[in-house]
């Protein structure tokens, strides 16, 4: 009897596991209470968002499925949750938003691409993402826009590792901007006909490492760093377009600054590569102020076939120049700066 009674207990616990395993396909507007995944594509023509997240540890898996909707709407909501992860292979596209995500820790995007879209993954007020292995094309604005909008809450929206991803026919690639949103690590990427920026760190985002990754017709700048502060930029290959490095002393006005100054300090821009640009690096937007673009370092990088290799504007001061390989025309640099010469000293340049 007792033996009987437990071959009828496991058949039943059996009978309920695969009742949970076959649950009906996800709908537009589902709220996900736990780990789901895509059986089939879904798209979507209404709501705020096709899919949303509140709750902490989901993971979702597009398996190899397709989510687009409508460019009002959002594809993926997370809202105030933690160690989310959204994983491929699969597509997102048609939206405003690929990803959307507030007041989240711990977001894991991977091997997702991102098409026809405003903006890839609009992150705010939300810190360590980990993104890596996706692709990002024909979108319209910023590809992946982690922000700290002013009056938000001050919190921990930094420390994102940004990894092996691909930006093509996009308007910005990524872009950090609020005071808490540095100490990342941006490495590996790939930038292709760029409208905008490549990677821009703005309004007090600082702290940064941005590392052996490859711009090729970028139209503005690759790599901006307005108000923004040691940060290290080192093996990039940057070529073919109009700024390689700029360094900007003004705010956006954007995001929150934490009401610090808007300076250009202490960043260290070593062995990279600049060729076919306007200009290689630029200190400085030309107001003759005394700073605040200093103390900053280029050094040890290659410049080859540029219009200009280096020009200091009388808003900077005090850079070292040192140890840089130019093309046969010798190094073309024009400064304007507000007291040239070269520091020598190390003020400590930020190394993850």
């Amino acid at each position: 009897m007792r033996s009987a009674l437990a071959t009828i207990t496991v058949l039943a616990a059996a009978l309920s596991f695969g009742a949970r395993a076959e649950a009906a396909a996800l709908q537009c507007g589902d709220v996900i209470d736990q780990d789901v995944t895509l059986t089939a594509d879904l798209h979507c023509a209404s709501g705020e968002s096709a899919l949303t997240v509140t709750r902490s540890g989901i993971r979702i898996d597009l398996n190899g499925h397709t989510l687009s909707g409508v460019a009002n709407m959002d594809g993926i909501d997370v809202i105030g949750a933690r160690d989310v992860s959204i994983v491929g292979p699969g597509r997102i596209e048609g939206f405003r938003a690929g990803i959307y995500a507030v007041r989240t820790q711990r977001l894991a995007l991977s091997a997702i691409e991102f098409d026809n879209l405003d903006t890839g993954a609009l992150l705010i007020h939300s810190g360590s993402v980990d993104l890596r292995d996706s692709r990002f094309s024909d979108i319209g604005g910023i590809a992946v826009n982690v922000m700290q909008p002013q009056l938000g809450p001050m919190n921990n929206a930094g420390g994102h590792l940004l990894l092996d991803n691909q930006f093509a026919n996009v308007g910005s690639g990524i872009q950090l901007c609020g005071v808490d949103t540095g100490h990342a690590l941006i490495q590996r990427n790939r930038f292709e006909q760029v409208r905008d920026f490549g990677i821009h760190l703005a309004d007090g985002s600082s702290g940064n490492r941005i590392e052996d990754n490859r711009f090729d017709g970028v139209s503005q700048t690759a790599i901006e760093l307005q108000a923004s502060s040691r940060n290290r930029i080192t093996g990039n290959r940057i070529a073919d377009g109009r700024f390689g490095v700029s360094m900007s002393p003004r705010s956006g006005g954007f995001c929150e600054t934490g009401g610090g100054l808007p300076t250009v300090f202490a960043n260290d821009i070593d062995g990279n590569e600049f060729a076919g640009l306007e200009r290689g690096v630029r200190a400085g937007v030309g107001a003759r102020a005394e700073g605040p673009a200093w103390h900053n370092a280029i050094t040890d990088n290659g410049f080859n076939g540029n219009e200009g290799d280096v020009i200091l504007l009388g808003d900077s001061g005090d850079t070292l120049i040192d140890g840089n390989r130019w093309d046969a025309g010798g190094e073309r640099i024009e400064d304007y700066s507000y007291r040239a010469g070269y520091y020598r000293a190390n003020y400590g340049y930020y190394s993850r």
